[in-house]
């Protein structure tokens, strides 16, 4: 990242109506790109992502981030980055940042339930995935969230395994801060898995069998940082393959 005016581009004339409308439209829209102006007239056409009391880091449209003295900007300009600090009050400045998790999780059955039903005995399990999760990174790391799926092989005696529709259990957990080498756990919500067995004599339509029971279909995780995802974890089975991350949450 840098700090050198060098970044911004020189002009002759400097319109202060011009920058009133930039400036009034990005104040109503945080992801736009404003036209930042130095003190030394130069130009630099950029996007907000961060700022610090001092500091503003922005971003040019070709993705190379800056941090700048925000001293150094236009008056017009330093108001600007004061009210997009009020609204995103949790957007700091973001280092150069290696990212570094240690993340498990483990499947732990909380209770086991059996009941007659009809012609046959039905079971219903109740689960959660563990998760453990270690900051490996130089920093603390503020604003953290961790966004999973746990899938569920809804099965009906008939459907095969491997066609058998999915349920989802979703879920977000947000750190305000994970330190430097420290672990947390989060469970995930509570999900079922449901099984039947018929009685002796009994088999389910056009199948010789007599039984079934939902199956785990994997867990797939992905942890942000202040917004930008910085992991992504997927756990056993293939359940979930052909699936992008929003419709998996679907």
């Amino acid at each position: 990242m840098g700090t050198k005016f060098g970044i911004f581009r020189s002009v002759v004339v400097v319109s202060v109506g011009m920058l009133s409308f930039a400036w009034a439209v990005s104040a109503n829209a945080a992801e736009a790109f404003h036209e930042f102006v130095n003190k030394a007239g130069q130009k630099l056409e950029a996007k907000l992502i961060g700022a610090d009391a001092t500091r503003a880091q922005i971003q040019r449209k070709d993705g190379k981030k800056f941090i700048l003295p925000i001293d150094s900007l236009s008056d017009l300009d330093q108001s600007f980055i004061k009210k997009w600090v009020k609204k995103n009050p949790k957007l700091g400045i973001k280092e150069d940042i290696k990212y570094r998790f240690e993340v498990s999780a483990e499947k732990k059955r909380l209770d086991r339930q059996q009941r007659r039903s009809g012609s046959g005995t039905e079971t219903i399990e109740t689960w959660i995935y563990e998760i453990e999760i270690r900051n490996g990174a130089a920093v603390d790391l503020n604003d953290l969230t961790v966004e999973y799926v746990a899938f569920v092989r809804d099965e009906d005696g008939e459907t095969r395994r491997s066609h058998a529709p999915l349920k989802r259990t979703v879920g977000k957990y947000t750190f305000e801060k994970l330190e430097q080498g420290a672990l947390q756990t989060i469970n995930t919500t509570e999900f079922q898995l449901i099984g039947f067995e018929l009685d002796a004599g009994y088999y389910f339509p056009g199948k010789k069998k007599d039984k079934f029971e939902d199956s785990h279909g994997g867990l797939w995780l992905k942890i942000f940082h202040q917004g930008e995802e910085v992991k992504e974890l997927k756990y056993a089975d293939s359940a979930f393959k052909d699936l992008s991350w929003e419709n998996a949450k679907k």
